[in-house]
């Protein structure tokens, strides 16, 4: 039987997903915290960071995302 990626799917991302889900924990006990991620277009950066900052705001937290150019 073969598995088939969706479009929410995240493939080989788990300790990177682990990490931002820890940093929203951090905060959510009144710690400051911050991730930063960067890859190449096109590897998943987008998807991977969209998740734990949605759950955070769902949560109350104030979510500060920002973005790079070339």
């Amino acid at each position: 039987m073969s598995v088939r990626a969706t479009p929410s799917t995240l493939v080989a991302r788990a300790a990177e997903l682990a990490a931002l889900r820890a940093a929203v924990e951090r905060a959510s006990s009144g710690d400051a915290a911050t991730a930063i991620v960067s890859g190449d277009p096109g590897v998943g950066t987008s998807r991977l960071v969209a998740g734990p900052p949605r759950t955070a705001r769902a949560d109350g937290a104030l979510v500060l995302p920002g973005r790079c150019g070339d």
